[in-house]
Protein backbone atom coordinates (compact mmCIF):
# COMPACT_ATOMS: atom_id res chain seq x y z
CA UNK A 1 0.00 0.00 0.00
CA UNK A 2 1.72 3.51 -1.34
CA UNK A 3 -1.00 5.58 0.23
CA UNK A 4 -3.94 5.62 2.49
CA UNK A 5 -7.39 7.18 2.00
CA UNK A 6 -10.11 7.72 4.19
CA UNK A 7 -13.54 8.49 2.59
CA UNK A 8 -15.56 11.51 4.44
CA UNK A 9 -18.66 9.26 4.53
CA UNK A 10 -15.95 6.38 6.10
CA UNK A 11 -14.29 8.68 8.58
CA UNK A 12 -17.74 10.55 9.71
CA UNK A 13 -18.78 6.74 10.47
CA UNK A 14 -15.63 5.80 12.17
CA UNK A 15 -15.72 8.50 13.80
CA UNK A 16 -18.83 7.81 15.34
CA UNK A 17 -18.33 4.02 16.06
CA UNK A 18 -15.26 5.44 18.55
CA UNK A 19 -17.92 7.61 19.92
CA UNK A 20 -20.03 4.43 20.62
CA UNK A 21 -17.53 2.24 21.57
CA UNK A 22 -15.81 4.50 24.10
CA UNK A 23 -19.06 5.91 25.94
CA UNK A 24 -19.69 1.65 26.30
CA UNK A 25 -16.37 0.12 27.05
CA UNK A 26 -16.26 -3.42 26.26
CA UNK A 27 -18.78 -3.48 23.59
CA UNK A 28 -17.76 -4.34 20.09
CA UNK A 29 -18.63 -2.81 16.82
CA UNK A 30 -17.90 -3.42 13.35
CA UNK A 31 -16.63 -1.23 10.87
CA UNK A 32 -17.31 -1.65 7.03
CA UNK A 33 -15.99 0.72 5.14
CA UNK A 34 -17.03 1.77 1.37
CA UNK A 35 -14.47 0.73 -1.58
CA UNK A 36 -13.69 4.80 -1.62
CA UNK A 37 -11.25 4.16 0.99
CA UNK A 38 -7.54 2.45 0.70
CA UNK A 39 -6.72 1.86 4.49
CA UNK A 40 -6.93 -0.66 7.50
CA UNK A 41 -9.33 -0.35 9.97
CA UNK A 42 -6.69 0.42 12.93
CA UNK A 43 -5.24 2.93 10.16
CA UNK A 44 -9.08 4.61 9.24
CA UNK A 45 -9.09 4.77 13.35
CA UNK A 46 -6.19 7.43 12.89
CA UNK A 47 -7.05 9.47 9.30
CA UNK A 48 -10.46 9.81 10.93
CA UNK A 49 -9.56 12.16 14.55
CA UNK A 50 -5.65 12.80 13.41
CA UNK A 51 -4.80 16.39 11.39
CA UNK A 52 -2.44 18.63 11.12
CA UNK A 53 -2.50 20.10 14.27
CA UNK A 54 -2.35 16.62 15.70
CA UNK A 55 1.04 14.71 16.81
CA UNK A 56 0.78 11.01 16.87
CA UNK A 57 3.50 8.22 16.61
CA UNK A 58 3.44 4.99 15.42
CA UNK A 59 4.38 1.45 17.47
CA UNK A 60 4.86 -2.15 16.05
CA UNK A 61 6.03 -4.81 17.93
CA UNK A 62 5.11 -7.57 14.46
CA UNK A 63 8.24 -8.26 12.00
CA UNK A 64 6.18 -7.83 9.02
CA UNK A 65 5.42 -4.24 10.40
CA UNK A 66 7.64 -1.50 9.44
CA UNK A 67 6.11 1.91 12.17
CA UNK A 68 8.04 4.19 10.46
CA UNK A 69 7.04 3.37 6.98
CA UNK A 70 3.08 3.89 8.57
CA UNK A 71 3.99 7.14 10.25
CA UNK A 72 4.92 8.36 6.78
CA UNK A 73 1.51 6.91 5.48
CA UNK A 74 -0.06 8.47 7.96
CA UNK A 75 1.52 12.02 8.11
CA UNK A 76 1.21 12.20 4.23
CA UNK A 77 -2.60 11.14 4.44
CA UNK A 78 -3.24 13.70 6.87
CA UNK A 79 -0.77 15.99 7.05
CA UNK A 80 -0.59 15.36 11.27
CA UNK A 81 2.95 16.13 12.50
CA UNK A 82 4.89 13.20 13.80
CA UNK A 83 5.98 13.18 17.75
CA UNK A 84 7.95 11.35 20.20
CA UNK A 85 6.20 9.01 21.87
CA UNK A 86 5.42 11.33 25.42
CA UNK A 87 4.45 14.23 23.33
CA UNK A 88 1.87 12.30 20.81
CA UNK A 89 -1.57 13.27 21.26
CA UNK A 90 -2.57 9.92 19.55
CA UNK A 91 -0.61 6.83 19.44
CA UNK A 92 -1.34 3.73 16.80
CA UNK A 93 0.45 0.47 18.09
CA UNK A 94 0.21 -2.16 15.43
CA UNK A 95 0.46 -5.16 18.02
CA UNK A 96 1.60 -5.16 21.75
CA UNK A 97 3.47 -2.07 22.53
CA UNK A 98 6.52 -2.92 25.32
CA UNK A 99 5.39 -1.81 29.20
CA UNK A 100 8.41 0.83 29.02
CA UNK A 101 6.13 2.45 25.44
CA UNK A 102 3.09 2.29 27.61
CA UNK A 103 4.61 3.56 30.20
CA UNK A 104 6.00 7.06 28.27
CA UNK A 105 2.52 7.83 27.19
CA UNK A 106 1.05 11.09 28.09
CA UNK A 107 -1.37 10.53 30.98
CA UNK A 108 -2.69 14.17 31.00
CA UNK A 109 -3.71 15.24 34.59
CA UNK A 110 -6.39 15.64 37.40
CA UNK A 111 -6.53 19.74 35.64
CA UNK A 112 -5.59 18.87 32.25
CA UNK A 113 -7.14 15.17 31.94
CA UNK A 114 -7.46 16.10 27.97
CA UNK A 115 -3.78 16.15 27.67
CA UNK A 116 -3.84 12.14 28.28
CA UNK A 117 -3.04 10.46 24.98
CA UNK A 118 -5.44 8.53 23.32
CA UNK A 119 -3.80 5.09 22.17
CA UNK A 120 -4.98 2.34 19.33
CA UNK A 121 -3.92 -1.12 19.47
CA UNK A 122 -4.73 -3.75 16.56
CA UNK A 123 -4.71 -6.88 17.60
CA UNK A 124 -5.65 -10.68 16.36
CA UNK A 125 -9.41 -10.87 17.30
CA UNK A 126 -12.36 -9.40 19.70
CA UNK A 127 -15.29 -11.43 20.73
CA UNK A 128 -17.46 -11.00 23.44
CA UNK A 129 -16.45 -14.66 25.31
CA UNK A 130 -13.45 -17.25 24.94
CA UNK A 131 -15.93 -19.62 23.80
CA UNK A 132 -17.42 -17.57 20.88
CA UNK A 133 -14.75 -18.60 18.36
CA UNK A 134 -13.91 -21.57 16.87
CA UNK A 135 -10.57 -19.84 15.72
CA UNK A 136 -7.61 -22.43 16.08
CA UNK A 137 -5.43 -19.58 16.81
CA UNK A 138 -7.25 -19.05 20.28
CA UNK A 139 -5.80 -22.58 21.42
CA UNK A 140 -2.55 -21.68 20.01
CA UNK A 141 -0.36 -21.71 23.46
CA UNK A 142 2.69 -19.71 21.73
CA UNK A 143 -0.01 -17.06 20.83
CA UNK A 144 -1.02 -14.26 23.86
CA UNK A 145 -5.06 -14.63 24.67
CA UNK A 146 -6.93 -12.42 27.64
CA UNK A 147 -10.41 -12.06 28.52
CA UNK A 148 -11.25 -9.50 30.80
CA UNK A 149 -14.10 -7.92 33.02
CA UNK A 150 -15.08 -4.80 32.77
CA UNK A 151 -16.99 -2.18 35.06
CA UNK A 152 -17.70 1.36 35.60
CA UNK A 153 -19.32 4.35 33.52
CA UNK A 154 -20.99 3.60 30.66
CA UNK A 155 -20.86 -0.48 31.87
CA UNK A 156 -24.46 -2.25 32.97
CA UNK A 157 -22.75 -3.85 35.57
CA UNK A 158 -19.78 -6.22 34.32
CA UNK A 159 -19.10 -6.96 30.63
CA UNK A 160 -16.44 -9.86 29.74
CA UNK A 161 -14.63 -9.25 26.64
CA UNK A 162 -11.81 -11.51 24.80
CA UNK A 163 -9.00 -10.60 23.16
CA UNK A 164 -6.70 -12.85 21.20
CA UNK A 165 -2.78 -11.17 21.00
CA UNK A 166 -2.48 -8.69 23.57
CA UNK A 167 -1.14 -10.40 27.17
CA UNK A 168 -1.92 -9.97 30.34
CA UNK A 169 0.80 -7.81 31.11
CA UNK A 170 -0.93 -5.05 28.28
CA UNK A 171 -4.03 -4.99 30.56
CA UNK A 172 -2.10 -4.77 34.09
CA UNK A 173 0.45 -2.07 33.10
CA UNK A 174 -3.02 -0.07 31.16
CA UNK A 175 -4.65 -0.17 34.74
CA UNK A 176 -1.55 1.18 36.67
CA UNK A 177 -1.56 3.81 34.31
CA UNK A 178 -5.22 4.52 34.55
CA UNK A 179 -5.09 4.07 38.49
CA UNK A 180 -5.47 8.23 38.43
CA UNK A 181 -8.70 9.48 36.94
CA UNK A 182 -9.31 11.68 35.24
CA UNK A 183 -5.59 11.31 34.38
CA UNK A 184 -4.69 8.22 32.11
CA UNK A 185 -5.20 6.62 28.49
CA UNK A 186 -8.14 5.87 26.57
CA UNK A 187 -7.87 2.71 24.45
CA UNK A 188 -9.22 1.25 21.41
CA UNK A 189 -8.78 -2.13 20.56
CA UNK A 190 -8.91 -3.15 16.39
CA UNK A 191 -9.11 -6.79 15.07
CA UNK A 192 -8.14 -7.93 11.57
CA UNK A 193 -11.58 -8.25 11.08
CA UNK A 194 -12.55 -4.28 11.45
CA UNK A 195 -14.03 -5.30 15.23
CA UNK A 196 -13.54 -2.45 17.91
CA UNK A 197 -13.58 -2.42 21.40
CA UNK A 198 -12.54 0.57 23.70
CA UNK A 199 -11.58 0.86 27.54
CA UNK A 200 -12.03 4.15 28.55
CA UNK A 201 -9.85 5.86 31.17
CA UNK A 202 -12.59 5.61 33.57
CA UNK A 203 -12.99 1.84 33.30
CA UNK A 204 -12.42 -0.38 35.58
CA UNK A 205 -11.09 -4.02 34.42
CA UNK A 206 -9.55 -7.24 35.54
CA UNK A 207 -8.40 -10.37 34.07
CA UNK A 208 -10.59 -13.09 34.24
CA UNK A 209 -9.10 -16.94 34.77
CA UNK A 210 -10.97 -19.49 33.44
CA UNK A 211 -10.14 -23.44 33.90
CA UNK A 212 -10.19 -25.64 31.05
CA UNK A 213 -12.44 -29.07 32.19
CA UNK A 214 -11.44 -32.18 30.01
CA UNK A 215 -14.23 -34.62 30.28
Amino acid sequence: MKFLTLAPIDANYTFRAMLQTLSRPGTIEALALSDQSQCLPETALMLALIDVETKFAVLSSLEDIDAKIWARLLSSASGAPQAELPKAEWVLSFGEPSTDELNSLARGSANEPEAGCRLIVACDKLSQFASDTSDSRLHDSTRASTTIGLRGPGVNGQITLHVDGLSENFFATLAKINNSFPAGVDVWLCDQLGHLAAISRSTEFNVMQFQETIA
